[in-house]
């Protein structure tokens, strides 16, 4: 039986204000515009300064920046956690993040995928790249240092035994 057949209450009413609009960025900036990773990881520094009108950037991990790398395989990430929020509140606050770009990161121009911005009222934002740039904030950084864009390769890879009986019992393989 459904809930509604069931006679159990299924709706509610919200009398409040209500808050139905997802978070803004009102300035953002990328420090050091270059960086090496030829010798180990570097740090970038994102700054935002982030507007909510009631409900507040939000305690949980949905509010980033992505940067990805030339080709798009490699990416990082800023979280605007409250933690980082170095002045201000969840209406109205700068979020400074040590982003971290690892070792041999891929060489050339990163570049911001997207800002994703989350209240505690779940709105929710994705502000693209474009939108950014057309609103004169910076978008990118540069890694100089040599870089490894090659992923892993399997080397050899072996099963053994080829074949096992799980009918009566359970069987071990060996990789």
């Amino acid at each position: 039986a459904t809930l509604t057949t069931a006679g159990y209450p299924t709706t509610f009413q919200q009398t409040g204000a209500g808050d139905t609009a997802p978070p803004t960025i009102a300035s953002l900036s990328i420090s050091p515009g270059t960086v090496d990773t030829s010798t180990g990881s570097a740090t970038n520094t994102v700054t935002a300064r982030i507007t909510d009108d009631h409900a507040g950037l939000t305690d949980c991990s949905c509010s980033w920046v992505l940067f990805r790398s030339p080709s798009g395989n490699q990416y990082a990430q800023a979280s605007l956690l409250h933690q980082y929020r170095i002045s201000g509140n969840g209406k109205d606050g700068i979020y400074q993040v040590q982003m971290n770009l690892p070792a041999f990161s891929e060489q050339g121009t990163w570049y911001v995928d997207h800002v994703d911005l989350s209240d505690s009222a779940t709105n929710r934002t994705r502000i693209e790249r474009a939108t950014l740039t057309t609103a004169g904030y910076p978008t990118t950084f540069q890694q100089t240092g040599a870089g490894d864009t090659a992923p892993p390769t399997i080397a050899s890879l072996s099963i053994s035994p080829g074949t096992v009986d799980t009918s009566t019992g359970s069987a071990t393989n060996t990789v």
